[in-house]
């Protein structure tokens, strides 16, 4: 399959000290309007 995807890592921490490595893996054709504000959390 040759799909365009958004591919996101996060680092979660808990009181202060890293704990869990998120990745995540979205189709552009679902979240066409996602920006770096949306992954930030900004």
């Amino acid at each position: 399959m040759d799909e365009r995807i958004y591919f996101s890592r996060r680092v979660r921490y808990v009181d202060g000290k890293p704990l869990m490595l998120e990745d995540s893996f979205m189709p552009v054709k679902l979240f066409r309007n996602l920006s770096l504000a949306h992954l930030g959390g900004v």
